[in-house]
């Protein structure tokens, strides 16, 4: 019976040994993460940072964001004010919010702000896309874009995208065979 409440004894010991041990690697390494995005800063920028919080290290408020939908940006709102930052999908951010303050950034952009896409992201679009584009080359790029999809130049194109949709639709029909899909051979590793 001694060595059962001794293996008891034992058992809960270590339980909360690893308890304790967690919550202080957890708190150290909390402390570690705010160190460094506090020591990783602009020097030259004498603003300071917003209000907010960086999370937990590497992932950040992901877990908090996902849980709590469109409302976690609501909250932090509420905790922090208009402008607050955070860390979500592995990137830190500067959330803003109110029409004063997202004027100022749209009328600073490329002096207060740049653009950075996700890596994946910036690859998907490309290096020359418009949303990777800056200066006068992206306004260049705007201008053309604005006069291509117009709703005068989209109207335009109308009577030809129905046309193409009509012959295909046509040939499609006078066919007795299935329409057959796309296979995309699949390589092997």
């Amino acid at each position: 019976m001694l060595f059962d409440s001794f293996d008891l004894v034992s058992a809960l010991a270590t339980l909360a040994a690893c308890l304790v041990s967690m919550a202080l690697l957890l708190a150290v390494s909390q402390q570690l993460w705010q160190l460094r995005w506090t020591a990783t800063r602009d020097k030259n920028c004498k603003l300071p940072m917003p209000k907010g919080s960086m999370g937990f290290p590497f992932i950040g408020e992901t877990c908090h964001w996902l849980l709590q939908g469109s409302g976690f940006h609501a909250s932090r709102r509420q905790k922090y004010g208009n402008v607050f930052k955070t860390h979500l999908l592995g990137r830190p951010l500067i959330r803003v919010t109110g029409a004063e303050n997202v004027r100022k950034v749209l009328m600073g952009e490329h002096t207060l702000v740049t653009v950075d896409w996700p890596q994946s992201t910036a690859t998907l679009l490309g290096p020359n896309s418009l949303a990777n584009s800056i200066g006068d080359i992206h306004r260049k790029r705007r201008k053309v874009f604005a006069k291509v999809f117009s709703h005068e130049a989209l109207e335009s194109y109308l009577p030809k995208i129905q046309q193409v949709i009509q012959e295909s639709l046509r040939v499609w029909s006078s066919n007795p065979e299935p329409i057959q899909r796309l296979q995309v051979p699949v390589r092997s590793p």
